[in-house]
C-alpha cells in the first residue's frame, strides 16, 4: 500500500543495517544480512515468522559461538522492539561497547581550563534533521545562560537543509559539521575545543558516534 501511495518515499527508505561508515556497520556479512532481512519483513508487517526470528536472535545473542557477534552501534535501538531476554540485551550492549572502546584509542589530553571561563558544553548528535531530536534539541541550544555556558554542537549525521539544522546553527555559539571526521579526529577536535561536559543525544542509534 505504501509503495502504491508514495513510491518516492519507499525508494528513499534507508533500511536497517545500511552498510555505510556513518551507520557503524563494518561488514555486511551473511549473518548480518539475515538479521537485516528479518527486520525488513517485520517493518512490512509480515509477522508469520516473528516468533521464530526472536527466539533465534535471543539464542544467538546469549551464545557468542552461534554466529558472529552483533556489535553494530545502531543495532540495540531497533532490538528494543523485540521481547528478548534481558541477559541477551546486556550481551549485545557489551559487544557494542567493546567495539566502541577499541575504536576510541587512548585518552586525549585537552588544554588546561581557563580560570573563571565559561563552562563549555559540547552536544553530539546525528539528528539535526527532520527527526524528533532535531525538532526538540535545536531549541535547547539557545536556552542556556550565556554568562555561564558556551554551547558547542557537533553534528555527526547527514547535512539536510531543514528548519531544525538552521535553528541549531543559529542558537549554538559554535556549530561543527563533523560527519566526515574519523572517531579519533572528532575526539581530538572536542579535546582541542576544551569541552568541559560532553552530552550525547543519539544513544545507540543511526549516525551515533559514541
Amino acid at each position: 500500500q505504501a509503495r502504491r501511495d508514495d513510491p518516492a518515499a519507499c525508494a528513499a527508505y534507508r533500511p536497517f543495517f545500511s552498510a555505510d561508515r556513518l551507520g557503524g556497520v563494518a561488514v555486511l556479512d551473511a549473518w548480518r544480512f539475515r538479521v537485516a532481512m528479518e527486520f525488513a519483513t517485520l517493518y512490512q508487517c509480515r509477522w508469520s515468522q516473528r516468533s521464530a526470528f526472536v527466539a533465534w536472535l535471543e539464542n544467538t545473542l546469549l551464545d557468542a559461538g552461534r554466529g558472529p557477534r552483533l556489535d553494530d552501534p545502531d543495532s540495540p535501538f531497533p532490538i528494543l522492539s523485540l521481547a528478548i531476554d534481558g541477559a541477551a540485551r546486556l550481551n549485545l550492549a557489551r559487544h557494542v561497547a567493546r567495539r566502541i572502546a577499541a575504536a576510541a584509542g587512548p585518552p586525549l589530553r585537552r588544554p588546561a581550563r581557563r580560570p573563571g571561563g565559561r563552562i563549555r558544553l559540547g552536544y553530539l548528535t546525528g539528528d539535526l534533521r527532520e527527526h524528533p531530536i532535531g525538532r526538540l534539541a535545536s531549541r535547547l541550544f539557545g536556552l542556556h545562560d550565556r554568562e555561564r555556558f558556551e554551547v558547542f554542537v557537533y553534528h555527526t549525521g547527514p547535512r539536510e537543509d531543514c528548519a531544525p539544522r538552521r535553528r541549531a546553527e543559529g542558537k549554538a555559539d559554535t556549530f561543527r559539521d563533523v560527519a566526515r571526521l574519523s572517531e579519533r579526529a572528532l575526539a581530538a577536535l572536542i579535546a582541542a575545543d576544551g569541552i568541559d561536559i560532553a552530552v550525547d543525544l543519539s544513544g545507540y542509534t543511526l549516525f551515533n558516534r559514541l
